[in-house]
């Protein structure tokens, strides 16, 4: 059995149709090699602004620790929480 992602999160525009929460987990079954999917369709915490604010955050960490990636990427975990 291969991997399954245990959520699937829309964000941006597309996570204010509602009824791509249903209508999506209904068509993925017949698209993966499995007997089963587990994996649930979520919205985006801050929805439609999700994209806005995950820029805004990698911005404000690259100006702050412009010479390691690795800053970076916690510094953008602790904006994002």
């Amino acid at each position: 059995m291969g991997a399954q992602p245990d959520a699937i999160v829309l964000a941006g525009g597309v996570s204010n149709m509602e009824m791509l929460y249903t209508l999506i987990p209904q068509k993925w079954g017949r698209h993966v090699f499995s007997d089963s999917v587990d994996t649930v369709l979520l919205k985006a915490a801050y929805g439609d602004s999700s994209g806005v604010r995950g820029a805004a955050s990698c911005i404000v960490c690259e100006k702050r620790f412009p010479e390691s990636s690795a800053s970076r990427i916690k510094c953008f975990m602790q904006l994002t929480r």
